[in-house]
């Protein structure tokens, strides 16, 4: 059946206004509790809250794991950086940093943009930047220069990032508790190469899932992701419960599904992104 714009308007406009009014009330009996400034308050909100809910979710960046490095960005020179180097050994190209930079933007932006055009929000994988880098490079595809792109990203990554203080002893908690614990990320890394991090950083066994924008191609921000694990975990959003450092994407965008959430709102950490 086709239905005319006019009506596909309203149908949009009355879902919209059913997330407000979920959003509002959610607001509305929780207030102020739902921000926490530490990782201590963080456990005694966890203790009163975690009776109620079946699953607790996990922002991945600046939540769990947060990085030596700043702005996160400088990730991205650093392996250009290498690759060059890599370039002129093995493969007898030059290449300058802000050159590979800019090949990698462009890669980026091009991917994103396809996969919204396909119906999904602009994320993409970085196995699909490395595979089309290596491509641009040399001009043809190479699996070797694409594994040695994905393998030079994870070491950096690996080395930039650490365990937020505290945040293994409350999954550990959590574990105790018999609680399902997940990860949930905005992040172009692929969802085994986050596996990879947790491996090398002590979190695999704390975590039962990942689940990253890159591999679904929904974001947290436009809370399609949150929709994704609600159907991956078969639940209900009042049997989850969200923890992030993000106001909107791990606040605001769960609360407008019904999903409880805790805003870890900590100021230290956050304050390069005002």
């Amino acid at each position: 059946m086709t239905h005319s714009p006019g009506k596909r308007l309203t149908r949009t406009l009355q879902f919209s206004t059913r997330r407000f009014k979920l959003l509002q009330t959610h607001l509305a009996q929780t207030g102020k509790r739902l921000r926490v400034s530490n990782t201590a308050a963080l456990q005694a909100r966890l203790a009163e809250l975690v009776a109620e809910v079946e699953v607790i979710s996990f922002d991945i960046f600046d939540t769990l794991l947060e990085r030596i490095i700043e702005p996160p960005d400088h990730v991205k020179s650093i392996v250009c950086r290498s690759l060059a180097q890599h370039l002129k050994i093995h493969y007898e190209i030059v290449k300058d940093v802000p050159d590979l930079l800019q090949c990698r933007s462009a890669v980026e932006t091009q991917l994103r943009q396809q996969r919204q055009s396909s119906g999904f929000d602009h994320e993409c994988r970085f196995s699909d930047i490395a595979a089309e880098m290596a491509q641009v490079i040399l001009g043809k595809p190479d699996p070797g220069l694409t594994s040695w792109i994905i393998a030079e990203e994870l070491r950096t990554e690996a080395e930039v990032l650490y365990v937020k203080p505290e945040m293994d002893q409350i999954l550990a908690w959590l574990n105790s508790l018999g609680k399902r614990v997940i990860a949930i990320s905005d992040m172009y890394l692929d969802e085994e190469h986050l596996q990879q991090l947790f491996d090398c950083k002590g979190l695999a066994s704390h975590v039962d899932q990942i689940y990253v924008s890159s591999t679904s191609g929904v974001g947290k921000y436009s809370g399609r992701l949150f929709e994704h694990v609600l159907n991956g975990e078969k639940i209900s959003p009042l049997q989850m419960l969200h923890i992030g450092d993000n106001h909107h994407s791990d606040h605001i965008a769960p609360a407008m599904l019904g999903i409880r959430s805790l805003w870890l709102d900590d100021k230290p950490n956050n304050r390069r992104r005002l």
